[in-house]
């Protein structure tokens, strides 16, 4: 989603306030890229039309290639960009960092993913984490690598109490656009009841409201039961 600006209105339709919304971050510049003969070095060029598209050497070696993954990949300052595989792919290092810390931070997800049935080692540390997360002011961090790329993943729970890792967008890769903020810890006693008269003047939301009714539903199969598929931990 691109940049959107919303009208807020009550059931009544009265105006409540116009918000803008943008993303969360933006993607930093990337250097030009191009592809070189992996033997010499030297630019290629593309033949198309005379056969099956290939591309042939411009330099010394004069070698064909039958498709641009043959090539090499280089900056404007002929670094190569290789894509290599990453040692230990899926361990993570869980660590720890203070809410106050964190907001500086980006916090914008790449992904956001769900958790499977865990044993109960697992289960007990992870409840664990959620707790010093929920109670004791910490941000739990899991760093670690993926088969080509590192990922940074924040252990959180949902509005609705579900286990989610949160795959962030790395600090270094984009830049922090400017969006809106709240410091929960100013809030005045004053402005709570003033929040909780506000909200009684609201409808209530109800699972309706969680749907859709627009084309995306055209091609979706009829749900059939299914049995409860929450995993509760207690």
């Amino acid at each position: 989603m691109q940049r959107k600006i919303l009208t807020l209105v009550d059931d009544k339709n009265r105006v409540l306030g116009r918000i803008e919304l943008e993303p969360l971050s933006t993607k930093m510049e990337e250097v030009q890229v191009k592809h070189v003969c992996p033997s010499c070095g030297s630019e290629v060029k593309k033949i198309e039309g005379v056969k099956p598209d290939y591309y042939i050497c411009q330099g010394t070696c004069k070698k064909e290639f039958s498709s641009w993954r043959d090539l090499k990949k280089v900056t404007e300052n002929n670094e190569e960009i290789k894509k290599a595989e990453l040692e230990n792919p899926g361990v993570f290092v869980v660590k720890i960092m203070s809410n106050d810390e964190f907001t500086t931070r980006l916090d914008d997800p790449e992904e956001i993913w769900g958790m499977k049935e865990l044993d109960e080692l697992t289960k007990k540390n992870i409840r664990s984490l959620l707790i010093a997360s929920s109670t004791l002011n910490q941000v739990i961090v899991l760093k670690g690598n993926d088969t080509f790329e590192e990922r940074i993943i924040l252990l959180l729970i949902s509005p609705n109490k579900t286990v989610i890792a949160y795959v962030l967008k790395p600090d270094n890769l984009y830049v922090k656009n400017r969006v809106v903020k709240i410091k929960l810890s100013e809030i005045t006693p004053e402005e709570i009841e003033e929040a909780k008269a506000f909200i009684q003047l609201l409808p209530k939301a109800t699972k309706e409201d969680f749907e859709v009714k627009d084309f995306r539903t055209i091609t979706i199969k009829k749900k059939k039961k299914k049995e409860e598929l929450e995993l509760v931990w207690t």
